[in-house]
């Protein structure tokens, strides 16, 4: 059960097995919460990708409630991997990106931008030795015009993945997607969130103006996968990667070590008008030690 939905678990009459999204009946007097739950029918409805969560059917005016059907995926979301798993290595870090990626190259293309990017909407599915990634839940995601307009002083997103432009309600695009990526990626090769703590106004004030702690002193990590990460968390739109296949490309390279010369410059840049936040080395160094090498 969601904030305006109910999740059912059926089957499709291809025989599919799906799982049914119906709005709730104590929110059809809402019209902004009907008209939201419309704009995610629509928007999933129009995005063919593998790595988009797939929409089987929906119901509108002719269904006793408002519904959306979609593929019932099998496995387990990123948050759920990294609870289990702990920070993953770093080549599965890479193919998720650019799986993910994929996936908001076609919504991107579209004039779609998800605005909710986070460990919860990245699903895993499993089929055999072939890993693949989804993008879930297009609920709160701007189309076509929208997406490049303020929000109107609304705070939509979720404050630890959610980019800076949207703390301030000022103009949202593809690379606020990118943005949220970049801070799962952090998390997913860190073992930590780029903010965190349970106090809401400090997180969004952090997102706005301070940089999280280096990840190379949190782990072992590449100075080129590092300098992706810079430009990836970069505070102004203008200075993260121009698009999703951008990013991926760059996250490709610098696993291989062969990121371009003109990213690390841009990189190191970034680092020396906005550092990283400074770690306690002791606190540093037992952080490094209990977790993985690269691989």
């Amino acid at each position: 059960r969601g904030g305006m939905g109910e999740v059912y678990d059926a089957r499709h009459e291809d025989g599919s097995f799906a799982a049914v999204k119906v709005l709730r009946r104590d929110v059809l007097g809402d019209p902004s919460i009907v008209r939201r739950f419309a704009d995610e029918v629509r928007t999933a409805a129009a995005l063919a990708s593998p790595h988009v969560v797939r929409v089987l059917d929906v119901g509108g005016d002719d269904a006793p409630l408002p519904y959306l059907a979609m593929e019932r995926l099998q496995g387990d979301d990123l948050a759920s991997v990294l609870r289990q798993r702990g920070p993953l290595p770093l080549r599965d870090v890479v193919e998720l990106v650019v799986q993910v990626c994929e996936g908001l190259a076609t919504a991107h293309a579209a004039g779609v931008v998800h605005r909710d990017l986070k460990p919860q909407n990245l699903f895993l599915t499993r089929a055999g030795n072939d890993d693949r990634w989804t993008i879930l839940d297009f609920g709160i995601a701007k189309v076509g015009r929208m997406a490049d307009e303020a929000t109107g002083g609304s705070l939509v997103g979720t404050p630890t993945y959610m980019a800076p432009e949207q703390v301030r309600g000022a103009v949202v695009d593809g690379r606020t997607d990118l943005y949220a990526l970049a801070a799962v990626v952090y998390r997913a090769l860190t073992g930590e969130p780029v903010f965190g703590g349970s106090d809401v106004p400090r997180v969004l004030r952090d997102v706005v103006e301070t940089m999280p702690r280096h990840p190379g002193e949190l782990r072992e990590l590449p100075a080129d996968v590092v300098a992706v990460l810079r430009v990836g968390l970069a505070k102004e739109p203008a200075d993260r990667f121009a698009d999703a296949s951008a990013m991926a490309e760059a996250f490709r390279q610098a696993a291989r070590g062969s990121l371009p010369e003109a990213l690390r410059q841009r990189a190191r840049a970034l680092e020396s008008s906005h550092p990283w936040r400074a770690v306690d080395p002791r606190e540093a160094e037992s952080t490094r030690s209990a977790l993985p090498r690269p691989r």
